[in-house]
């Protein structure tokens, strides 16, 4: 999340119980899980394509996010004032995000 939301208790309790409800067994699989990139598999996307990246994300820097946007034909991009956690932080950072997608 955001550096400046990580006092927030209620974003801070929604990230606990999701960690809660899904167990550690599902993040030690991610952690190691191998994520190859797929760049150059990118230009053969042929539908509308919305890049969503996080101004503050600590995780995807918005470079990456450019490259993915630059590799797409056609695609656009839409830099949120969030962090990693997008879903969950949009909905105070952002609260037509939603709508943005359909216009």
């Amino acid at each position: 999340m955001a550096p400046e939301r990580e006092g927030d208790a209620a974003i801070v309790e929604r990230i606990h119980a999701m960690s809660l409800r899904l167990g550690g067994q599902v993040f030690r699989n991610q952690a190691v899980l191998r994520r190859d990139g797929d760049l150059q598999k990118l230009p053969a996307i042929d539908c509308p394509t919305l890049i969503v990246a996080g101004a503050r994300d600590r995780l995807r820097s918005l470079e990456e996010a450019s490259e993915m946007m630059e590799a797409i034909p056609n695609a656009k991009m839409e830099i949120i004032e969030t962090g990693q956690m997008i879903h969950i932080e949009a909905v105070v950072t952002s609260p037509r995000f939603p709508v943005r997608l359909n216009e």
